[in-house]
């Protein structure tokens, strides 16, 4: 019976996160509990990897996951782990097997994976299964990038003029339905052409980016901006009326 952990590297490479596991919910739930914290907000800085590794790149086979997880997961007592781990089938005579998540583009993460049965000379299957998984990932990565760049304008990261116009018709007809405000601002940047015409472009696409974190800090989680031209732009406000 194997028990498995995919953790995946943060963009910048300095850390991992948990992003997907086997282990039991009720475990889990157990592990936040005692931890007062959410699995995916725990993070491992990557130094504390390179410890237990001989290579970041080579596929690895530990014994006693407590004692791994111990180190990588400071501030958690072994007892507390081994609260954890033995429900999740594991003890200090069970193997690790720690597995690079590779793709030619580069290191995703790493596929932990522990069970009774598991031997050195399963390293190289296991590796091809951690490819696999890797190759999966970094299309589902390609998928959702795509995706954003479908619906968001490059420059500021605020939607397209199109994706607004779909988004903020959504909520029209809701608003429509459920007999609710909703308000659509308009909005420029004041003599935007001549600050561009006498700086350049480089330092107006700086404002532009700065106006559009401007009105991500003022408008909330629901409120929907778009860049709808040029110093243009267009936020849509959900249950708000004109007076509000």
């Amino acid at each position: 019976n194997m028990t498995c952990i995919v953790s995946l590297l943060s963009p910048d490479g300095s850390e991992l996160t948990m992003r997907y596991s086997s282990i039991p919910g009720k475990v889990i739930r157990l592990a936040e509990r005692l931890a007062q914290m959410k699995v995916e907000e725990y993070r491992i800085p990557i130094g504390r990897v390179k410890d237990i590794l001989s290579s970041m790149d080579e596929p690895v086979m530990l014994r006693n996951p407590v004692e791994v997880a111990a180190h990588l997961l400071k501030g958690l007592s072994p007892n507390f782990l081994r609260r954890v781990f033995t429900p999740a089938g594991s003890d200090q005579e069970v193997p690790v097997c720690i597995l690079p998540l590779k793709t030619e583009s580069g290191l995703l993460g790493y596929f932990w994976l522990w069970g009774m049965g598991l031997e050195e000379g399963d390293l190289p299957t296991m590796s091809v299964f951690a490819y696999q998984i890797a190759s999966a990932l970094q299309n589902v990565n390609l998928l959702v990038e795509v995706q954003r760049l479908a619906v968001t304008d490059e420059l500021t990261g605020l939607f397209n003029r199109r994706y607004f116009f779909d988004i903020a018709g959504q909520e029209l007809e809701h608003a429509l339905k459920a007999d609710q405000a909703l308000s659509i601002l308009i909005l420029d940047i004041d003599d935007f052409k001549q600050y561009n015409d006498r700086y350049g472009h480089m330092v107006g696409d700086q404002v532009l980016r700065g106006a559009a974190r401007l009105m991500h800090a003022c408008v909330r989680t629901r409120d929907i901006i778009g860049r709808y031209g040029g110093e243009e732009f267009s936020i849509a406000l959900p249950g708000t009326s004109a007076a509000d």
